[in-house]
């Protein structure tokens, strides 16, 4: 090998080498441009204000709902007692053998259905938060194959 051609072959090493570099360092560039995103709060709020916005629309809508019932039930408890008391009588004095109250199976077949309706929105709404999270989630090629261990 000729001293010229030694001189080409360190020049293409090197060329080579400040390519590598190059790239290494512009991966670096935007890992530490990734990690700053991920730290600056306002960014992350803004890109994602509509996931944020729905689940806090959504505590607010089940925290109302949730208020509205036991408002509902404080108010009308006294109207409840008045009509359980009179209903007693009425059954004691009608049926005296037939002392305790019958569930209806119309209220529990209604409670069920709310529970699963619940339920169900609840399934649909996660889904659809996770299929959009995978959706804008960035595809990364695949890296390059790994060697297994054996020992």
């Amino acid at each position: 090998m000729s001293a010229h051609e030694a001189n080409g072959t360190r020049v293409e090493l090197e060329d080579r080498a400040n390519a590598t570099r190059e790239r290494l360092l512009a991966t670096i560039g935007a890992l530490d441009q990734k990690r700053r995103g991920m730290l600056d709060w306002k960014w992350q709020l803004g890109k994602h204000a509509l996931d944020l916005a729905t689940a806090v629309s959504a505590l607010l809508i089940g925290a109302g709902a949730a208020t509205a019932v036991v408002a509902h039930r404080y108010r009308m408890r006294r109207r409840r007692i008045y009509d359980e008391r009179y209903h007693a009588m009425v059954r004691v004095w009608r049926h005296p053998e037939r002392i305790a109250a019958r569930k209806s199976w119309l209220g529990g077949a209604l409670r069920v259905a709310l529970v699963t309706t619940a339920a169900v929105a609840t399934t649909a709404l996660g889904a659809y938060q996770i299929a959009r999270a995978r959706k804008a989630a960035p595809r990364l090629p695949p890296g390059p194959p790994s060697e297994s261990y054996v020992p």
